[in-house]
């Protein structure tokens, strides 16, 4: 919702437009996230964790968050 309020602040002709832009912009990050989450972020883990190096593997998580 947040993302979508300056889109509010467009006169009345447009405003359907930018909400709908924003509301796409809004959809295509989640679809990356999903696509980090399943894809890029295991792999990474999975990658520090045959380092078997527990201190790497900690600093990847933190960096991760």
């Amino acid at each position: 919702m947040l993302a979508v309020l300056p889109a509010l602040n467009q006169p009345p002709e447009i405003i359907g437009i930018t909400v709908g832009r924003s509301l796409l912009e809004i959809g295509l990050f989640a679809l990356g996230a999903i696509a980090a989450g399943t894809g890029i972020i295991p792999y990474l883990l999975r990658f520090l964790a045959k380092t078997e190096s527990r201190e790497l593997f900690l600093l990847g998580v933190v960096a991760l968050c």
